[in-house]
């Protein structure tokens, strides 16, 4: 998703949602998004996550875009998603 600001200026954020208890984790906003910065923010993600909920993800629905490589996907099949 990104963001138009006053100043004219794009802003990406990257974010997560846990539809079951509708909790929004704001993982990165940036003006450069990159398949690396994804694949950080989602070993950050499951690393704040505690080992039952980690282990409740289940699916994993996202935009297909080029910025969710390989890598960001290697870290939810890690925790069974």
């Amino acid at each position: 998703m990104y963001v138009d600001t006053v100043l004219l200026q794009r802003l990406f954020i990257l974010f997560f949602t846990e539809h079951d208890t509708r909790r929004v984790h704001i993982a990165d906003v940036t003006r450069h998004v990159t398949a690396a910065c994804t694949t950080q923010c989602s070993r950050n993600l499951l690393m704040s996550c505690n080992d039952a909920r980690a282990e409740g993800i289940g699916f994993l629905i996202r935009y297909n875009t080029g910025y969710f490589t390989e890598g960001a996907d290697a870290v939810f099949t890690a925790v069974g998603a």
